[in-house]
Protein backbone atom coordinates (compact mmCIF):
# COMPACT_ATOMS: atom_id res chain seq x y z
CA UNK A 1 0.00 0.00 0.00
CA UNK A 2 1.44 3.77 -1.48
CA UNK A 3 0.25 6.89 0.75
CA UNK A 4 1.31 10.16 0.05
CA UNK A 5 2.63 12.37 2.76
CA UNK A 6 4.07 16.54 2.77
CA UNK A 7 6.51 17.88 4.50
CA UNK A 8 7.15 21.26 5.72
CA UNK A 9 8.81 22.23 2.87
CA UNK A 10 5.99 21.42 0.82
CA UNK A 11 7.00 18.52 -1.09
CA UNK A 12 5.17 15.11 -1.62
CA UNK A 13 6.35 12.48 -0.32
CA UNK A 14 5.93 8.67 -1.30
CA UNK A 15 5.17 6.52 1.62
CA UNK A 16 4.98 2.46 1.37
CA UNK A 17 3.19 0.15 4.29
CA UNK A 18 4.26 -3.20 4.71
CA UNK A 19 3.06 -5.87 7.69
CA UNK A 20 5.80 -7.74 8.87
CA UNK A 21 5.76 -11.19 10.95
CA UNK A 22 7.55 -11.45 13.99
CA UNK A 23 8.30 -14.44 15.87
CA UNK A 24 10.04 -14.67 19.55
CA UNK A 25 8.15 -11.28 21.60
CA UNK A 26 7.07 -12.31 24.90
CA UNK A 27 6.39 -8.89 26.50
CA UNK A 28 5.34 -4.91 26.08
CA UNK A 29 8.94 -4.55 26.81
CA UNK A 30 9.51 -6.70 23.26
CA UNK A 31 6.99 -4.56 21.42
CA UNK A 32 8.75 -1.39 22.36
CA UNK A 33 12.17 -3.06 21.12
CA UNK A 34 11.17 -3.81 18.33
CA UNK A 35 9.31 -0.67 17.68
CA UNK A 36 12.63 1.31 18.34
CA UNK A 37 14.63 -0.71 16.36
CA UNK A 38 12.41 0.01 13.68
CA UNK A 39 11.89 3.57 14.29
CA UNK A 40 15.71 4.23 14.74
CA UNK A 41 16.04 3.18 10.58
CA UNK A 42 16.00 6.30 8.40
CA UNK A 43 12.79 6.63 5.81
CA UNK A 44 11.03 4.68 8.99
CA UNK A 45 7.71 7.27 9.55
CA UNK A 46 6.04 5.24 11.68
CA UNK A 47 5.96 1.11 13.22
CA UNK A 48 3.68 -0.09 15.30
CA UNK A 49 4.23 -3.70 16.67
CA UNK A 50 1.00 -5.95 17.60
CA UNK A 51 2.00 -8.68 20.11
CA UNK A 52 -0.82 -10.30 20.41
CA UNK A 53 -0.87 -10.95 16.01
CA UNK A 54 3.13 -11.10 16.35
CA UNK A 55 2.92 -8.41 13.48
CA UNK A 56 4.91 -4.98 12.73
CA UNK A 57 3.27 -2.86 10.75
CA UNK A 58 5.75 -0.34 9.26
CA UNK A 59 5.21 3.09 7.14
CA UNK A 60 8.54 4.06 5.40
CA UNK A 61 9.74 6.03 2.44
CA UNK A 62 10.77 3.01 0.18
CA UNK A 63 13.83 6.06 -1.37
CA UNK A 64 15.59 5.48 2.25
CA UNK A 65 15.06 2.28 4.03
CA UNK A 66 14.41 -1.19 2.22
CA UNK A 67 13.10 -4.29 3.62
CA UNK A 68 16.34 -5.92 4.55
CA UNK A 69 17.30 -3.25 6.28
CA UNK A 70 14.09 -3.90 8.22
CA UNK A 71 14.56 -7.45 8.57
CA UNK A 72 18.27 -7.01 9.89
CA UNK A 73 16.95 -4.69 12.29
CA UNK A 74 14.51 -7.48 13.56
CA UNK A 75 16.73 -10.22 13.65
CA UNK A 76 19.76 -8.09 14.99
CA UNK A 77 17.88 -8.02 18.43
CA UNK A 78 17.25 -11.65 18.48
CA UNK A 79 13.71 -11.49 16.77
CA UNK A 80 13.28 -13.73 13.95
CA UNK A 81 11.00 -13.19 10.45
CA UNK A 82 9.24 -16.40 9.36
CA UNK A 83 10.08 -17.42 5.85
CA UNK A 84 7.67 -19.33 3.75
CA UNK A 85 8.63 -22.39 1.90
CA UNK A 86 7.94 -23.57 -1.07
CA UNK A 87 8.58 -27.35 -3.15
CA UNK A 88 8.36 -27.18 -6.64
CA UNK A 89 8.49 -30.29 -9.18
CA UNK A 90 10.33 -28.85 -12.15
CA UNK A 91 10.86 -30.94 -15.10
CA UNK A 92 13.56 -30.31 -18.24
CA UNK A 93 16.33 -30.30 -15.83
CA UNK A 94 19.64 -31.74 -16.22
CA UNK A 95 22.89 -31.60 -14.46
CA UNK A 96 24.73 -29.80 -16.29
CA UNK A 97 24.01 -26.58 -15.16
CA UNK A 98 20.42 -26.17 -14.76
CA UNK A 99 20.44 -25.78 -11.02
CA UNK A 100 22.84 -22.68 -11.60
CA UNK A 101 20.49 -21.22 -13.45
CA UNK A 102 17.65 -21.89 -12.04
CA UNK A 103 19.62 -20.92 -8.40
CA UNK A 104 21.22 -17.27 -9.57
CA UNK A 105 17.53 -16.34 -10.99
CA UNK A 106 15.70 -17.29 -8.00
CA UNK A 107 18.16 -15.47 -5.57
CA UNK A 108 18.56 -12.27 -8.08
CA UNK A 109 14.62 -12.17 -6.44
CA UNK A 110 14.09 -9.69 -3.79
CA UNK A 111 12.65 -11.33 -0.78
CA UNK A 112 14.46 -15.01 -1.84
CA UNK A 113 16.86 -15.84 0.98
CA UNK A 114 17.30 -19.71 0.22
CA UNK A 115 17.53 -21.88 -3.00
CA UNK A 116 18.00 -25.60 -3.33
CA UNK A 117 17.87 -27.03 -6.60
CA UNK A 118 18.18 -30.89 -6.69
CA UNK A 119 18.81 -32.40 -10.22
CA UNK A 120 18.47 -35.89 -9.49
CA UNK A 121 14.87 -35.65 -7.86
CA UNK A 122 13.41 -32.76 -10.39
CA UNK A 123 13.27 -30.81 -6.89
CA UNK A 124 13.74 -27.05 -6.05
CA UNK A 125 12.72 -25.68 -2.52
CA UNK A 126 12.29 -21.58 -2.05
CA UNK A 127 12.70 -20.26 1.40
CA UNK A 128 11.16 -16.69 0.83
CA UNK A 129 9.76 -13.20 2.79
CA UNK A 130 6.27 -13.55 1.55
CA UNK A 131 5.33 -10.09 2.24
CA UNK A 132 7.85 -9.19 -0.62
CA UNK A 133 7.73 -12.62 -3.01
CA UNK A 134 5.20 -14.12 -3.99
CA UNK A 135 4.64 -18.11 -4.92
CA UNK A 136 3.47 -17.17 -8.46
CA UNK A 137 6.11 -15.17 -9.10
CA UNK A 138 8.46 -17.43 -8.32
CA UNK A 139 6.63 -20.29 -10.82
CA UNK A 140 6.51 -17.90 -13.32
CA UNK A 141 10.49 -17.06 -13.01
CA UNK A 142 11.19 -20.51 -13.39
CA UNK A 143 9.15 -20.84 -16.03
CA UNK A 144 10.42 -18.46 -18.27
CA UNK A 145 13.51 -20.16 -18.21
CA UNK A 146 12.10 -22.78 -20.08
CA UNK A 147 11.05 -25.39 -17.19
CA UNK A 148 7.63 -26.79 -16.25
CA UNK A 149 6.87 -26.57 -12.94
CA UNK A 150 4.12 -26.96 -10.39
CA UNK A 151 3.32 -27.46 -6.89
CA UNK A 152 4.88 -31.00 -5.39
CA UNK A 153 2.29 -29.83 -2.21
CA UNK A 154 0.42 -27.56 -0.04
CA UNK A 155 3.67 -27.15 1.98
CA UNK A 156 4.20 -24.80 4.84
CA UNK A 157 1.66 -21.71 5.21
CA UNK A 158 2.80 -18.77 7.06
CA UNK A 159 1.04 -20.29 10.54
CA UNK A 160 2.81 -23.44 10.16
CA UNK A 161 6.27 -21.87 9.32
CA UNK A 162 5.77 -19.65 12.37
CA UNK A 163 4.65 -22.64 15.09
CA UNK A 164 7.92 -24.93 12.92
CA UNK A 165 9.97 -21.92 14.08
CA UNK A 166 8.71 -22.40 17.80
CA UNK A 167 9.06 -26.14 17.79
CA UNK A 168 12.52 -25.53 16.92
CA UNK A 169 13.04 -23.17 19.25
CA UNK A 170 11.95 -25.04 21.99
CA UNK A 171 13.97 -27.97 21.08
CA UNK A 172 17.28 -25.96 20.87
CA UNK A 173 16.58 -24.30 24.38
CA UNK A 174 16.16 -27.93 26.00
CA UNK A 175 19.42 -29.19 24.62
CA UNK A 176 20.69 -26.20 25.97
CA UNK A 177 18.85 -26.95 29.49
CA UNK A 178 19.89 -30.53 29.56
CA UNK A 179 23.80 -29.10 28.92
CA UNK A 180 23.72 -26.10 31.34
CA UNK A 181 21.33 -27.87 34.81
CA UNK A 182 24.30 -30.78 35.35
CA UNK A 183 27.81 -29.11 35.30
CA UNK A 184 26.41 -25.84 36.50
CA UNK A 185 25.58 -28.21 39.11
CA UNK A 186 29.23 -29.22 39.46
CA UNK A 187 30.11 -25.99 39.10
CA UNK A 188 27.89 -24.56 41.99
CA UNK A 189 29.18 -27.69 44.34
CA UNK A 190 32.55 -26.48 43.57
CA UNK A 191 31.93 -22.64 43.84
CA UNK A 192 30.78 -23.86 47.35
CA UNK A 193 32.97 -26.82 48.44
CA UNK A 194 34.74 -24.74 51.08
CA UNK A 195 31.55 -23.59 52.95
CA UNK A 196 29.19 -25.54 55.62
CA UNK A 197 27.59 -27.59 55.13
CA UNK A 198 29.52 -28.85 52.03
CA UNK A 199 33.21 -28.41 53.64
CA UNK A 200 34.48 -31.76 53.23
CA UNK A 201 31.52 -33.33 51.72
CA UNK A 202 32.67 -31.99 48.09
CA UNK A 203 36.26 -33.57 46.65
CA UNK A 204 38.30 -30.55 46.98
CA UNK A 205 39.50 -31.03 42.90
CA UNK A 206 35.89 -29.77 42.25
CA UNK A 207 37.21 -26.46 43.64
CA UNK A 208 40.08 -25.74 41.35
CA UNK A 209 40.09 -22.97 39.10
CA UNK A 210 41.31 -25.02 36.17
CA UNK A 211 38.53 -27.65 36.51
CA UNK A 212 36.25 -24.87 37.44
CA UNK A 213 37.50 -22.72 34.01
CA UNK A 214 37.28 -25.68 32.07
CA UNK A 215 33.60 -26.32 33.05
CA UNK A 216 32.22 -23.12 32.70
CA UNK A 217 33.67 -22.11 29.78
CA UNK A 218 31.53 -24.83 27.44
CA UNK A 219 28.82 -23.62 29.03
CA UNK A 220 29.48 -19.66 28.28
CA UNK A 221 30.39 -20.60 25.07
CA UNK A 222 27.63 -23.22 24.63
CA UNK A 223 24.20 -22.31 25.74
CA UNK A 224 25.27 -18.69 27.43
CA UNK A 225 26.91 -17.81 23.76
CA UNK A 226 23.21 -16.73 23.10
CA UNK A 227 22.46 -13.94 25.34
CA UNK A 228 26.08 -12.02 24.97
CA UNK A 229 25.20 -12.33 21.16
CA UNK A 230 21.57 -10.52 21.46
CA UNK A 231 23.00 -8.61 24.20
CA UNK A 232 26.00 -6.59 21.75
CA UNK A 233 23.12 -6.33 18.77
CA UNK A 234 21.07 -5.13 20.88
CA UNK A 235 23.71 -2.27 22.53
CA UNK A 236 24.97 -1.49 19.18
CA UNK A 237 21.29 0.04 18.44
CA UNK A 238 21.29 1.45 21.87
CA UNK A 239 18.73 -1.18 22.76
CA UNK A 240 18.80 -3.02 26.33
CA UNK A 241 16.79 -6.15 27.42
CA UNK A 242 17.04 -9.48 29.67
CA UNK A 243 19.84 -10.53 27.21
CA UNK A 244 22.53 -8.29 28.83
CA UNK A 245 21.43 -8.60 31.99
CA UNK A 246 21.42 -12.90 31.43
CA UNK A 247 25.26 -12.11 30.09
CA UNK A 248 26.03 -9.28 32.68
CA UNK A 249 25.35 -12.42 35.15
CA UNK A 250 26.80 -15.34 33.44
CA UNK A 251 30.38 -13.13 32.62
CA UNK A 252 30.40 -10.61 35.66
CA UNK A 253 30.58 -13.19 38.48
CA UNK A 254 33.22 -12.85 40.76
CA UNK A 255 34.93 -16.23 42.24
CA UNK A 256 34.39 -16.24 46.00
CA UNK A 257 38.45 -15.47 46.59
CA UNK A 258 37.62 -12.42 45.42
CA UNK A 259 34.65 -11.49 47.23
CA UNK A 260 35.32 -8.50 49.88
CA UNK A 261 35.70 -9.95 53.03
CA UNK A 262 36.33 -8.11 56.48
CA UNK A 263 39.85 -7.85 57.95
CA UNK A 264 40.88 -9.81 60.32
CA UNK A 265 41.53 -7.33 63.64
CA UNK A 266 44.68 -6.26 65.15
CA UNK A 267 45.78 -8.79 68.28
CA UNK A 268 47.22 -6.53 70.26
CA UNK A 269 48.25 -2.52 70.42
CA UNK A 270 51.21 -2.79 68.72
CA UNK A 271 49.71 -4.45 65.77
CA UNK A 272 47.61 -2.24 65.43
CA UNK A 273 49.99 0.31 65.56
CA UNK A 274 51.89 -1.25 62.50
CA UNK A 275 48.75 -1.39 60.76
Amino acid sequence: MTTTKTDREGTERHLDEITLPVVGMTCAACVRKVEKALGALPGVEEANVNLSAGKAGVTYDPDLVALPQMERAITDIGYEIPLARLDLLVLGMTADHCDLIIEKALRAMAGVRSVVVNCATDSVRVEYLDVQMSAAAIKKTIRELGYDVSEKGEGEAGMDRERELRRREVHRQLINMLIAWPIGAIVMLGTFSDYEPLKGIVPSFLGEKLFLFALTTPLVVGPGRQFFINSWNGLRRGLTDMNLLYATGIGGRCPPDRLHRPRPLPRSPHARAHV
